[in-house]
This record gives C-alpha cells, sequence and structure tokens, in this order.
C-alpha cells in the first residue's frame, strides 16, 4: 500500500489522499477496483476514520473514485479528455466535505414537498 510521515507538515488527510491517487494513476489500483472500507484503511493506516473519509470525499470530487451506496467505494474508470473541460466549469471539482459543511450550515429549506413539511401556506403541512 503506502505509508504516512506523521512528521510532515503534509497533513494526514492530504497524504493518504495523494498515496491513494498514486496508486489509482499508477495502475496498481485498476478502474473498477473497490477501495478498502473507511474503517479498515484507517486501522491499517493508524488514522481517524474521519481522515480516510475526507480523503475519499476529495478523490470522489476529482472524479477517481465513486461511491456506490453500501457496496463501498471503486475505482472509475479514465475519464474522457473531452469531458474535462465541461465538468471543471459545471463547477463539479469542489470538495466533498466542504458542500456537505456548506450544506449544513444553511437553514432549512422553505419547502420539502416530498417530506411533507413545506413553510409557505397553501402547502402541505408546515414545519414545526
Amino acid at each position: 500500500m503506502f505509508s504516512l510521515d506523521r512528521h510532515a507538515t503534509t497533513p494526514l488527510t492530504e497524504q493518504v489522499e495523494q498515496g491513494l491517487r498514486a496508486l489509482i494513476e499508477g495502475g496498481r489500483l485498476p478502474p473498477g477496483a473497490r477501495l478498502m472500507s473507511i474503517r479498515q484503511l484507517a486501522r491499517q493506516l493508524g488514522v481517524s476514520a474521519n481522515t480516510v473519509v475526507a480523503a475519499y470525499d476529495r478523490l470522489t470530487a476529482a472524479g477517481l473514485i465513486d461511491a456506490r451506496g453500501t457496496a463501498g467505494y471503486f475505482v472509475c474508470r479514465p475519464a474522457d479528455a473531452s469531458e474535462a473541460p465541461a465538468a471543471l466549469a459545471a463547477g463539479e471539482a469542489q470538495e466533498g466535505v466542504w458542500l456537505v459543511q456548506q450544506a449544513k450550515d444553511q437553514p432549512p429549506a422553505c419547502c420539502w414537498p416530498a417530506a411533507g413539511r413545506c413553510r409557505r401556506p397553501g402547502w402541505r403541512t408546515p414545519c414545526p
């Protein structure tokens, strides 16, 4: 696999991301390969599960790996060169962790019809 340098100035999350990125780009993890679970990799590297989650989120945002629900994380097929500029222009290069944190910091939505919760009069049940 790869090892971490705990005395380096580079954060552990970034080291995990760089290590996995090197394995993927070097072909040691081929497209379609299943990555270790978050807990397994955290235990093997001796880091927090949150560190691995952040690294996986960054790799997902970069389009190198894909989360498939409870099945785990898998290495993506290489993207076509013509797709990369469009993805960056659409803002898909945003860090997944940052996006989730921003969403949690926002006030609740004004209307969630699917959940039966709406704040607007005339809509289903108002929010408590």
